[in-house]
């Protein structure tokens, strides 16, 4: 069975009887057989971990948001519309859509997305509210927003410290309300230095291994190690 969405969504692919119909299970949980993630996904554009690239760049605006659709299991929506009573937040996705996306549909839903990522750099920081929490469902919105040099804002997976740098992303959970995260989001901004303390994960290589192992799991790369492991599994058995 292959898929990288949740199963808050797909409940099917959870159910024990519909999983023991097949072999193999490549998906984005990654104790499975063959374990897919999206942080391959800079790399497509040439985005390494390692390199600082966007990160110096100076950046005038707050807050970013490109989310496709507004139904989720961690009513997404409503946070981030209470986000904007207090920053400012442009959302370019279709939903909550308050900005046009500067290009045309086939360069901005382009696989690589260089376009949401130039979009995405003039921010300090950017929505990556994943659309359930669920044990390693990392999207590709946290990676996405690495590539782009901003702080990704994030929901999502309950391990997700075990998964990323430490001080890479800010955590909704550690915050009361939208109103305390908007406080402190704004003492970022107004403190260029205690923003700046967002990026030093990039000097530490146990930090950027992190990801640099997660990139190793792609989904590019996922049929190739399933390859493999049938491979394998084949002369075992002979």
């Amino acid at each position: 069975m292959h898929h990288q969405e949740s199963s808050s969504n797909y409940p099917l692919q959870a159910h024990h009887a519909f999983r023991s119909l097949f072999a193999y299970n490549m998906t984005f949980e990654l104790d499975h057989d063959v374990p897919v993630t999206y942080a391959d996904r800079p790399y497509l554009s040439g985005f390494t971990y390692r390199g600082h690239g966007n990160v110096r760049k100076k950046r005038s605006k707050q807050i970013v948001a490109i989310i496709g659709k507004c139904a989720s299991h961690t009513a997404r929506d409503v946070y981030v519309q209470q986000l904007a009573q207090h920053l400012v937040l442009d959302s370019y996705g279709a939903c909550l859509n308050n900005k046009p996306p500067p290009v045309g549909d086939a360069e901005w839903y382009n696989i690589y997305g260089e376009s949401k990522l130039q979009v995405m750099s003039e921010y300090h920081f950017c929505v990556a509210f994943e659309n359930s929490r669920h044990l390693d469902y990392v999207t590709e919105k946290v990676f996405q927003a690495y590539a782009a040099g901003c702080v990704p804002l994030y929901d999502g997976a309950p391990n997700v410290a075990s998964l990323l740098p430490y001080m890479s992303y800010i955590d909704r959970k550690h915050f009361k309300d939208a109103h305390a995260m908007a406080v402190y989001l704004r003492q970022l901004v107004d403190s260029p230095h205690l923003y700046a303390q967002y990026f030093r994960w990039k000097s530490n290589q146990t930090e950027v291994a992190k990801l640099e192992y997660l990139a190793t799991l792609g989904s590019d790369s996922g049929w190739c190690r399933l390859c493999d492991l049938l491979l394998n599994t084949y002369h075992d058995r002979e």
